[in-house]
């Protein structure tokens, strides 16, 4: 394990300092209890992070059935959590530091706000909680809320301040990382039997198939889900790429292809589907998470890039085709499903984190002809 992970040097000296002197503090005494009746889960990352959390918030729920499991979380992800039985509250807050998407003047009040939510989960009483990203201003904040038990990685600094500090390894799937927080807890886990879970309302089901048949989608029909956004350019597959696979598909098969994209991405399908005039290809802009899912759910096969709508197709039980960026580690980002048909370059420049990049070689490497293959070959149309 890397410990201080970050980018700026800074604050790899910050946090290095700041430990040093923690150490000489008194050890931190564990308060070990049969049961915790207020649980906190802190987690602040983006919607793929939110589904891959499930199976922990779940196994949790099932060890302390009666206790009351909150999650603070960002409001991008606050909708998933929502939807998990398990959680009994969603705290929304938006931090102020990291790489949360902010309006002018937030930074100021999600400063302000950090101190009026210290007091808010005083008033709570937590008697156990878990930061599940190794952030050390989380495990500030669950030291200063006095929550007598801190269970989470140290990886990010102030690890004096957790109670609990589980080994944290790194060559595993995300999803088993955070199953790793438990076992302070004694919690046995068959980790080969962990399996996603997105149960879909009827009422959103309902609403697709009312959807789809405006648009012409019949039960029969082969529809094809393409989902080419992401937050963070180094993850897009170049526009022409995409115009490629969707021309070869149609051209190959007798399929109909819904092409996503969020908010702010309409010109990325209009670059997409230029000169593509075909009645086959549903174009839908910025739906919000429940019909995203329903969507997915009549799909046969799923296509995008390593982002959140993947790992939502995974928990539905899709086949997903992931055009994976070497900017992060498939190993522990890519869907958590056995339906899976994984493209990845392994360049000397892999797990460089970066959030953009100009050459984007690790994409470009993987060929629409290649994957229109598998696609064609998975839905039994080669």
């Amino acid at each position: 394990m890397v410990k201080y992970v970050y980018k700026k040097r800074g604050l790899t000296i910050l946090f290095s300092i700041i430990d040093w002197f923690l150490k000489w503090l008194p050890k931190r005494k564990v308060v070990n209890k049969n049961y915790y009746s207020k649980i906190l889960i802190v987690n602040f990352g983006h919607i793929g992070d939110a589904i891959l959390l499930s199976p922990f918030l779940s196994i949790l729920k099932s060890r302390f059935e009666k206790a009351e499991i909150d999650v603070l979380t960002n409001p991008y992800s606050e909708n998933v959590f929502k939807r998990i039985k398990s959680v009994n509250r969603v705290i929304s807050f938006l931090p102020f530091w990291g790489n949360q998407k902010r309006k002018k003047g937030d930074f100021f009040k999600s400063f302000i706000s950090f101190f009026i939510l210290i007091q808010t989960l005083k008033k709570r009483k937590y008697d156990l909680s878990f930061d599940t990203k190794g952030d050390p201003l989380v495990i500030l904040l669950l030291f200063l809320a006095r929550i007598k038990r801190r269970i989470g990685y140290d990886h990010g600094g102030l690890g004096n301040f957790l109670t609990d500090v589980p080994v944290l390894n790194e060559k595993q799937h995300q999803i088993l990382i955070y199953l790793d927080l438990l076992e302070p807890l004694g919690i046995e886990i068959e980790k080969e039997n962990i399996k996603l879970n997105w149960p879909l309302l009827s009422e959103e089901r309902q609403w697709a198939n009312n959807f789809l048949f405006r648009k012409g989608v019949r039960k029969n029909d082969v529809l094809i889900i393409i989902h080419p956004g992401s937050r963070d350019s180094s993850r897009m597959w170049p526009v022409v790429y995409w115009h490629k696979l969707i021309k070869e598909l149609l051209n190959s098969a007798p399929v109909k292809i819904i092409l996503v994209v969020g908010k702010g991405e309409e010109n990325l399908i209009k670059q997409i589907t230029k000169g593509i005039n075909d009645s086959n290809v549903i174009q839908v802009i910025n739906p919000n998470l429940s019909d995203l899912a329903a969507l997915i759910a009549w799909a046969k096969i799923f296509i995008g890039v390593n982002s959140g709508p993947g790992h939502l197709a995974a928990a539905l039980n899709i086949p997903v085709v992931s055009i994976f960026s070497a900017a992060n580690d498939p190993v522990r980002w890519r869907p958590f499903t056995k339906k899976l048909h994984l493209f990845y370059c392994s360049l000397p420049c892999k797990n460089c984190q970066k959030k953009s990049c100009k050459e984007l070689t690790c994409l470009k490497l993987i060929k629409p002809h290649k994957v229109a293959s598998v696609i064609l070959e998975a839905l039994k149309f080669s």
